[in-house]
């Protein structure tokens, strides 16, 4: 049994990827291999169909392509399992280029969370790596790239992703639970795999500081640094990466601040497309793990950021650093 695991973004692949990574000897005393010495596949998956992935990556050597198909062909498990999110955005010439070169799966398994979490989670993700549009913004573009399924969509269709992978093997979808514990999410991935979960493997693992969520104001504020440095690439990775390493993420947990969530008046069209993902996902997924209602779609109306909010919470920033950091 060979299983591919596409996670589409922001549905809890890092933290499933760290679970199988750190338990390869006892899944191999199950029956089952994780193959690499990496946290995932992606970058075996850059080396076999980079010119099928449509976002930037670094140059990665071929041999990591070449080793991943070997460690396929020559595992002395049974069963294999690999994940990566850059599955997840392949175009169906993508996906029959890496099945040429990798092999067909047996099953394919997709996690998946609902466009109103997913949609305000990637727009965060895109200020940390250093965009600059504004989240009203970020729906208009959204609102314009939806018919060609460009840009952000090759990675949050899940409906169009699902569809393209049941055309080559039988795809299980892993709905990523709202409420419960992370091992929930878990326990589901495993079921559909068809893996054994152990109460022997590790689960209790802490998110990559790259997962951790940042509030409104400090994503606004890291927003206003990318737009000002905008023209000096060097210098606006270099700030970018202080201010979230040594200022955002470990004060995340002590300024709490406005969580980013769908605004009320984007409700409709969101749940308009939602519904077109999920009507695909109905059509062709062969079985679904978790709860439907997961992914409905809901919206919360935030307080609008003025400038004296954004001063406020500047210096609390500040004041909070320089306080853990003065002896």
């Amino acid at each position: 049994m060979k299983i591919y695991h596409v996670g589409m973004m922001k549905s809890g692949t890092t933290f499933l990827q760290q679970i199988l990574s750190s338990n390869q000897a006892a899944l191999k005393k199950h029956g089952w291999s994780y193959p690499g010495n990496r946290l995932n596949q992606q970058h075996a998956c850059y080396a076999l169909c980079g010119e099928h992935i449509p976002w930037r990556f670094p140059a990665v050597p071929e041999a990591l392509g070449k080793d991943l198909v070997q460690a396929l062909r020559s595992a002395k498990t049974p069963n294999s399992v690999i994940s990566a999110e850059a599955l997840s955005c392949l175009s169906k010439q993508g996906i029959a280029h890496f099945i040429d070169k990798v092999g067909a799966p047996d099953r394919v398994v997709f996690t998946i969370r609902g466009l109103s979490s997913a949609i305000p989670s990637s727009w965060q993700q895109l200020i940390k790596g250093g965009a600059s549009i504004s989240y009203p913004g970020y729906f208009k573009q959204l609102r314009t790239q939806r018919g060609s399924l460009s840009g952000i969509w090759s990675n949050y269709a899940f409906g169009h992703a699902i569809e393209l992978w049941s055309q080559v093997a039988p795809v299980d979808v892993v709905i990523v639970p709202t409420q419960g514990q992370k091992s929930d999410l878990a326990s589901l991935f495993f079921d559909a795999c068809g893996m054994e979960f152990s109460d022997s493997f590790a689960t209790d693992i802490e998110s990559a500081s790259s997962n951790i969520s940042l509030s409104m104001e400090l994503t606004e504020i890291l927003r206003l640094i990318n737009q000002l440095l905008k023209d000096d690439k060097s210098q606006s990775e270099a700030v970018r990466k202080y201010f979230l390493n040594k200022m955002a993420f470990p004060l995340a947990g002590k300024y709490r601040g406005t969580k980013i969530t769908l605004p009320q008046r984007y409700c409709e069209q969101v749940n308009n497309w939602n519904n077109e993902e999920l009507e695909l996902l109905q059509r062709h997924a062969d079985r679904v793990y978790g709860q439907m209602d997961d992914l409905s779609v809901t919206g919360q109306d935030m307080p609008e950021l003025d400038e004296k909010m954004l001063l406020q919470s500047a210096a609390t920033l500040i004041s909070q650093y320089i306080a853990a950091n003065v002896s």
